[in-house]
């Protein structure tokens, strides 16, 4: 059965201002994130557990693990992605000692329509779709202001032979796939998780700027 579609805020004309706003609204949220979890009763096993829709970046033997919850439009988890990540990526990632768990988190329906879009162009092809990501949250400002998003990304699929027009037009609304993204969000929702960026390390809640702190604490 197909789950229960979330009623998100229907998008209106994305600004600056309005979108710089909301990250830090969502920010705060975040801050309590953790505290909700545990209220609820959940187990940092069952938030930390890697599943199968989830993209990861790194080993599945590495001894530290780092759960991202994110959304395409949120400015903070793309400043996460362009800021902090590489520095994570090389000193710990590449190293072997830390393996990075992203999960899509849609604020929004325009966050919910580009996660689906986004999973369906990628396909089974975890390179693929971090690639896409990249691209993505890299020209976040170019895109998530613009009067038709996803006519920017259609330019953006076909202009880096990342997919042609045939293919991006049947993962518009892709109904599998967006079962797959509700879900996940339904799991979030259901561990406490509702605002984005959220950082969970080894299930101890973190944020981006105190990262590479938390995981070399770890790493002693």
């Amino acid at each position: 059965m197909r789950p229960a579609r979330v009623r998100y805020h229907r998008r209106v004309k994305l600004s600056r201002r309005t979108l710089g706003a909301a990250a830090l609204g969502l920010t705060a949220l975040a801050s309590v994130a953790f505290f909700v979890l545990g209220g609820r009763g959940v187990s940092t096993a069952e938030i930390m557990a890697v599943r199968p829709d989830d993209v990861t970046i790194g080993g599945a033997a590495a001894p530290i693990t780092v759960v991202v919850y994110y959304a395409f439009t949120c400015a903070d988890c793309a400043e996460f992605h362009r800021a902090t990540l590489p520095g994570v990526r090389a000193r710990w990632i590449d190293t072997g000692r830390v393996r990075l768990v992203y999960r899509d988190l849609p604020q929004s329906d325009l966050d919910l329509e580009i996660s689906t879009l986004s999973r369906c162009l990628g396909g089974l092809q975890k390179d693929r779709y971090l690639t896409w990501l990249n691209l993505l949250f890299h020209r976040q400002s170019q895109w998530a202001f613009a009067r038709e998003p996803l006519a920017v990304l259609q330019a953006y699929a076909t202009e880096t032979d990342f997919a042609g027009f045939d293919r991006f037009q049947v993962c518009q609304g892709n109904p599998a796939t967006e079962s797959v993204v509700l879900e996940a969000a339904e799991r979030a929702r259901g561990f406490g998780v509702r605002a984005v960026p959220a950082l969970f390390v080894n299930g101890r809640r973190a944020g981006a700027g105190n990262l590479d702190q938390l995981l070399a604490e770890l790493a002693r």
